[in-house]
């Protein structure tokens, strides 16, 4: 059998097929649903594959409970999306509107950034993932977007989405933050 694991997709999928189980973990204790988090899920350049995979791990394998789970460094998959996606757009955004032409004339996936957030994270909540979960440094997601190296637009998108969440309050994240700050000053 041949996998092709230059890609996160591929490999997945041919794991898949070859009657992998899709909720088991490797030895750092990621799951498939954290590799492909990791890999630029919300990212707009060319990812119809990766959300296809991911959609299908939540849907078909039942493996909504997994985004919850931190792997052996402390990540969930919320983190792996919110702490990775500073690279993702930004060198990018001035060759985007003529890549987008050209893309549509050769049908492929390459769609507006506020598109690809509100899929990826809608489907998030409908699996159930939990917004108020501490980040591995012991943040909030908030924290993680605060800090994400975004474009402004897609950064303040975030946050509000974040802020919706009935259970993230912004005075809690200020209070804890500010108890961090003395803390760190005494010691």
């Amino acid at each position: 059998m041949f996998i092709d694991v230059a890609e996160t997709e591929g490999c997945v999928r041919e794991m898949l097929r070859a009657g992998a189980n899709a909720r088991a973990k490797d030895r750092k204790g990621n799951t498939a649903l954290h590799y492909l988090a990791d890999d630029a899920l919300a990212g707009i350049w060319f990812c119809t594959e990766t959300h296809q995979i991911f959609y299908e791990l939540l849907d078909q394998y039942r493996c909504g409970e997994d985004t919850n789970l931190a792997n052996k460094a402390g990540k969930t998959v919320a983190e792996l999306i919110l702490d990775d996606n500073g690279r993702l757009e930004t060198d990018k955004d001035m060759w985007y509107g003529l890549l987008r032409h050209e893309a549509k004339e050769e049908g492929t996936d390459l769609r507006e950034w506020k598109d690809v957030d509100e899929e990826v994270f809608g489907k998030l909540d409908e699996a159930g993932i939990d917004w108020k979960a501490r980040a591995s440094d012991g943040g909030t997601l908030l924290h993680l977007v605060a800090r994400s190296g975004l474009e402004t637009d897609r950064l303040i998108w975030r946050s509000q989405f974040l802020l919706r969440r009935e259970s993230i309050s912004w005075r809690r994240t200020a209070k804890e933050g500010r108890r961090g700050r003395r803390r760190s000053r005494a010691s």
